[in-house]
């Protein structure tokens, strides 16, 4: 594993990606590993970390030894130092602890608030068997209910039945068990959303293409029958609840 990399050697990664070096020339001459050197670049994307103002023996050294494409990509580290992380009180949201960088010692957060600036507050787990995620989506699950946020949990594996969760999950989440196979759940695949602009057409079309992604064989003219079948049998419901709101005059 790799040493820590310690405030100078960050302070000197950060100095040598604004002059525009490579990955490889920084790790080289600050001692650190390629990998560290991007971890901190990412900091710098995601405006934890920010370049620091060059000077003018510096900007002499850029013009007179880099080549184009450092000119560029320091162009690029320029316009990530104009950015500015988002301000606290925009965030609805609290961040929720992840775990320490490895590379870099420091420790990560996820924010799943769009309104923190986060461009895609989406995540990924990923582990062989036994490694813990259903734990780690065990503790965000926890700590979002603690902001007020409920999370949906497709539970194929059985690892989040209440009878096998840490009781402190429990008291956190106050979890709600529908067994989907034995109960059912109650969706009606025939309602009309405000979104449905065409109403029964939508939800025909919408049944229709459903059918498509399970059975990868129909075909064209199997789409359209059931798209027209279903029109056939559910549109003179539609029709009646449709009169049956409006007053006869």
């Amino acid at each position: 594993m790799p040493k820590k990399v310690t405030p100078d050697q960050r302070q000197a990664v950060l100095h040598m990606l604004a002059q525009g070096q490579d990955r490889d020339t920084i790790a080289a001459a600050v001692g650190v590993t390629p990998g560290q050197v991007s971890a901190i670049l990412a900091h710098v994307k995601m405006g934890t970390y920010t370049l620091p103002a060059l000077t003018e023996e510096d900007k002499e050294g850029i013009q007179d030894n880099a080549p184009v494409v450092l000119e560029r990509e320091t162009n690029l580290l320029r316009q990530l130092q104009k950015l500015e992380g988002a301000r606290g009180h925009e965030t609805q949201i609290e961040p929720v602890l992840l775990g320490v960088d490895i590379e870099t010692g420091d420790e990560v957060f996820w924010n799943p608030d769009q309104a923190s600036g986060t461009p895609n507050p989406h995540v990924l787990i990923l582990g062989e068997s036994g490694t813990g995620k259903t734990y780690s989506v065990s503790c965000l699950s926890a700590e979002l209910a603690q902001e007020g946020v409920v999370s949906i949990v497709f539970d194929y594996g059985q690892g989040f039945s209440p009878r096998t969760l840490p009781a402190e999950f429990v008291d956190a989440t106050n979890p709600v068990e529908l067994q989907a196979g034995r109960d059912g759940v109650n969706i009606n695949p025939l309602q009309i959303f405000p979104s449905d602009l065409h109403s029964p057409v939508n939800v025909a079309q919408r049944v229709a293409d459903t059918f498509a992604r399970v059975y990868k064989k129909d075909g064209v003219q199997q789409h359209a029958i059931l798209r027209q079948a279903v029109l056939d049998l559910a549109l003179p419901a539609w029709e009646q609840r449709l009169l049956a709101s409006y007053p006869i005059l």
